[in-house]
């Protein structure tokens, strides 16, 4: 549900702002009714920061699936990323 707010909610309003590196693990066939591919990659189009984009295979929770191949990717990228932007 999107809360009532005096402005229409659109994921474009903030991205501009984004002060901190960025990293948007993006799954192409998400099966989440409102997560929008097309509208995510837009957004990253716009977070003006050190940012990175990553495709993500088996939907939005298949990285969630602990043991697996998708975990494992999903997590070893989110270390490497989190590792680099933290030792600056």
């Amino acid at each position: 549900m999107i809360p009532d707010t005096p402005v229409t909610y659109s994921p474009f309003l903030c991205a501009p702002f984004v002060q901190a590196s960025a990293m948007f693990m993006v799954a192409p066939d998400d099966e989440m009714v409102h997560a929008d591919y097309d509208v995510a990659r837009q957004a990253f189009d716009l977070v003006p920061t050190d940012k990175r984009w990553h495709d993500i295979a088996d939907g939005h929770f298949g990285l969630l699936h602990h043991p697996s191949e998708r975990f494992e990717e999903a997590s070893a990228l989110q270390a490497e990323f989190l590792l680099a932007k933290l030792s600056r």
